[in-house]
């Protein structure tokens, strides 16, 4: 989830479903018609839009995954 935290700020928020972990990562940017969030301690790049989430290390998809739900306000 992509969450407005000022006027142009945003941050990423994220749960693994098949454990439940969470992850918060303090900056995200507007990318395209999505945003990218990259997460300090790993270097791992988090991009979210309209098609879904895809997480990315080192250049190479680790993940990608259709959206549960997509919405902007």
């Amino acid at each position: 989830m992509i969450c407005q935290t000022g006027p142009d700020s945003y941050s990423y928020r994220g749960e693994r479903l098949s454990d439940g972990a969470n992850l918060q990562i303090p900056t995200a940017e507007r990318s395209g018609n999505g945003f990218v969030a990259v997460n300090p301690a790993d270097g791992a790049r988090y991009e979210v839009g309209p098609d879904g989430l895809t997480i990315m290390s080192y250049g190479k998809v680790d993940s990608s995954e259709p959206p549960l739900e997509y919405g902007e306000r």
